[in-house]
């Protein structure tokens, strides 16, 4: 789960950034001339490096190697600024693949996966892995915040992660028994309850009062709840600026109707004390 931290905030693992400021100081080296003691220094470094000795040289073209995707330097690409640019260009898309490849497959993460995020260099939707999320900065209210962060990141209350795992006097239960505290008739999972479940009347007056108001923020979610699954409609709201902030009130809203009521246990999963 320790990719989520850099794919929603933007921030680069520290490991990453001290390999990047590497490069960009190395950079500043190859550019300065010939008469500087510094550029004497990492001519000497390169040369270490190519003979097999230990040098700063050496160490930048380990901690390529160690990357996800290893990236090799010859000792000719240390004097060159377009092999330099090239390498830390590599550099960073092989810690965004690691990391796509982290919320891809992790079970926690699956509603961060596939989104689209603006892209105002080439105007269009795609995929960026790393970016400070505009649910972090355009919900005011930090319970509202927290409330969607917990649903997104499956860190909330719902019997679908609960009870994924065993407990003193409980065995852990399969996902398809995972089975909503209201209705009983549908695991209860973040769609379920944000959209799905029919049994609680206070949470049917809350989805009810949460559609008229993010179809009012946001006109063209109205088309798309008709023709969407609840799955990728859900996703969708995540991704509107403009109605994010009320979808972050109503997962607070959901989440605490949860929470007061104690969860449904299906039998055969207790342990006899």
């Amino acid at each position: 789960m320790l990719a989520v931290l850099f794919t929603e905030t933007g921030v680069m693992p520290i490991r990453i950034r001290r390999l990047l400021l590497a490069l960009s100081r190395l950079r500043y080296m190859v550019e300065l001339g010939v008469e500087r003691r510094v550029r004497w220094a990492l001519l000497d470094a390169v040369d270490l490096f190519s003979m097999g000795h230990s040098s700063w040289a050496g160490d930048i073209a380990i901690l390529l190697r160690a990357l996800p995707t290893p990236i090799r330097i010859a000792p000719g690409d240390f004097l060159s600024v377009p092999a330099i640019e090239a390498i830390t260009k590599k550099v960073v898309e092989a810690v965004d693949v690691d990391l796509q490849f982290d919320i891809n497959f992790l079970q926690k993460t699956h509603l961060l996966r596939n989104r689209l995020e603006y892209v105002e260099a080439s105007k269009t939707l795609s995929l960026v892995t790393r970016r400070r999320r505009h649910y972090l900065t355009m919900v005011p209210i930090p319970a509202h915040r927290i409330a969607l962060t917990r649903l997104l990141l499956g860190d909330h209350n719902l019997s679908v992660e609960r009870l994924r795992y065993r407990v003193r006097y409980r065995l852990p239960i399969p996902r398809e028994e995972r089975l909503c505290r209201f209705c009983r008739n549908a695991v209860e999972d973040e769609v379920h309850a944000t959209l799905d479940c029919e049994a609680q009347p206070t949470l049917i007056d809350l989805r009810t009062s949460f559609l008229h108001d993010i179809f009012e923020c946001d006109p063209p979610l109205k088309s798309e709840y008709e023709v969407l699954s609840h799955y990728d409609f859900l996703c969708r709201m995540v991704s509107s600026r403009k109605g994010v902030a009320r979808l972050a009130k109503y997962a607070c809203d959901v989440l605490a109707v949860f929470d007061s009521v104690e969860r449904f246990i299906p039998a055969g999963y207790n342990v006899v004390r």
